[in-house]
């Protein structure tokens, strides 16, 4: 899957451009970034393959669960009420939203997508209510 319409893609993104989204949200990352040889993540991390994800979410309880323990507590960054999140993960999911092939932005501030290492992502949990 290619997240970009254009001929030589950039790497990656501030949500609608505005780089002031990087400081809470980070980057959009494109496919390219994630299968780069070099790496996107930092020394001693890596894109999770499908089956680490899949034992994460079972982990954590099964895909009905595992999303609101993955995400942050409160309405700081999530539009809405965020009624499941409990953080039980440690691992603060925030709502960064994504890019579509077409180039454009959506749902900051409501859903947050991780890619595989297989060129797929994991929507691991939506806000909507």
């Amino acid at each position: 899957m290619d997240l970009t319409n254009e001929t030589s893609p950039k790497y990656q993104w501030a949500y609608g451009g505005i780089e002031s989204n990087v400081a809470t949200y980070d980057r959009l990352y494109t496919s390219y970034a994630v299968t780069d040889s070099r790496n996107v993540c930092p020394i001693g991390w890596h894109i999770p393959t499908d089956v680490e994800w899949t034992t994460l979410t079972n982990y954590l309880g099964g895909i009905n669960t595992a999303g609101g323990k993955l995400k942050e507590i409160g309405t700081t960054h999530w539009e809405t009420s965020n009624s499941g999140g409990t953080n039980e993960s440690g691992f603060t999911e925030l709502p960064g939203g994504f890019r579509s092939w077409d180039g454009t932005f959506s749902y900051i501030g409501h859903s947050g997508l991780w890619w595989d290492s297989v060129d797929a992502y994991w929507d691991i949990d939506f806000d909507y209510s």
